[in-house]
């Protein structure tokens, strides 16, 4: 650092810094402009692919996939996504072939009536039934 005639590394970042900006203050108005149309354009760009990736993980869930499987349908359904093919019909087809993916719905059997081959007799009172019912 010495060689290149600088004392300390403070003056070394404050040369840095001053350089910066007489950079800065050399753009013109136009390269401003670019910068910032730049950094918009990319906080564009973010915002829309995670809309559509909101968007995709409303659709599967709207399809009936379960909640921890979601993001591995999204994935495989936007390699199936095409000009013909929308992220809904994508998400379909990824159910289609991995059923594994959706809900299971549990099917209730009704219930069957059951029959008994017993006596159907009426027993005796045993003596505390009796007083108990006495005592009523």
């Amino acid at each position: 650092m010495k060689q290149l005639g600088v004392e300390d590394f403070n003056s070394a970042k404050e040369g840095l810094t001053k350089l910066k900006e007489f950079q800065d203050a050399q753009k013109t108005e136009a390269e401003k402009q670019a910068e910032q149309l730049k950094r918009l354009e990319e906080s564009y760009n973010n915002a829309s692919s995670e809309n559509e990736s909101l968007k995709a993980q409303l659709s599967a869930l709207k399809a009936g996939v379960q909640s921890e499987s979601i993001n591995d349908v999204v994935v495989l359904a936007k390699t199936l996504v095409s000009d013909d093919v929308d992220m809904d019909a994508a998400i379909a087809q990824v159910i289609q072939k991995y059923p594994h993916f959706a809900q299971q719905q549990v099917e209730e059997e009704p219930k069957k009536p059951s029959f008994t081959q017993g006596k159907h007799e009426k027993q005796e009172q045993s003596e505390l039934d009796k007083w108990l019912s006495a005592f009523k």
